[in-house]
């Protein structure tokens, strides 16, 4: 059978099955086609593959992100050991402890990234196919939409490095107290770096809440962006 005839007849016997009339009078269930066993099969392939490919993306995207965590840690270990004198035990500490995983982050979205690509590129083809002239305007509207995205992307960035910021000093304070702890403890200073840690946290919360606050925005935008790209097409048409 044609794929579209054949997606077709699945969609109508697995309605008809279930008591709901057929997807239109153009297409009778009653006509020569695939039976319900048949549907129902086809259904449960499409399922397995899709299953199967979305759980070898996830693998491959974890296991790059777990394998650049363990060569950029060993990294780390040695160069601090074997240069202990020339390193910051805090500034270590938040490589070790921050950064390597936003970076193991970066590296697993990129490997996530290449699959979005090729089905992007995929479907901008389909679409040229199907509509081109209705794609291409749409694309043009979404860029222009976009644009907000960028102060969305300069603000994200400024919240992240004053959330940097305050991973330091939180650990460069931790780190120092404990080292001098009998010290702190002669001249009455425990209290101040307390007060000082307890400072830094909650500015790095109240950074982290922006994040998480622009973070949401930005994922769903995309999701609300389609339904303004109809309405001003539509308008423009």
């Amino acid at each position: 059978f044609p794929s579209h005839d054949t997606s077709v007849w699945v969609i109508n016997i697995l309605l008809k099955a279930m008591g709901v009339s057929a997807l239109g009078s153009s297409v009778n269930a009653s006509s020569p086609g695939p039976s319900l066993t048949m549907a129902v099969l086809i259904l449960l392939g499409f399922g397995l593959f899709r299953a199967i490919l979305l759980m070898a993306r996830q693998v491959a995207s974890e296991t790059a992100n777990q394998a650049f965590l363990k060569v950029q840690r060993e990294r780390i270990l040695e160069f601090s050991l074997s240069r202990s004198a020339d390193v910051s035990t805090h500034e270590m500490l938040n490589v070790f402890n921050e950064r390597i995983p936003v970076g193991g982050a970066v590296v697993q979205g990129l490997s996530t990234s290449i699959v979005s690509v090729i089905s992007s590129l995929c479907f901008f083809g389909l679409g040229l196919a199907v509509a081109g002239k209705e794609l291409l305007v749409g694309v043009a509207i979404l860029f222009g939409l976009l644009v907000m995205l960028r102060f969305l992307n300069r603000r994200i960035e400024i919240i992240g490095l004053e959330i940097l910021k305050e991973t330091k000093t939180l650990t460069k304070t931790l780190v120092l107290g404990m080292r001098n702890h009998f010290l702190l403890k002669v001249y009455g200073l425990t209290e101040a770096e307390v007060n000082k840690g307890k400072v830094a946290v909650a500015s790095y919360e109240h950074n982290y809440r922006s994040y998480i606050v622009l973070s949401a925005f930005k994922y769903a935008f995309p999701h609300f962006s389609g339904a303004i790209i109809v309405m001003l097409y539509r308008d423009w048409e």
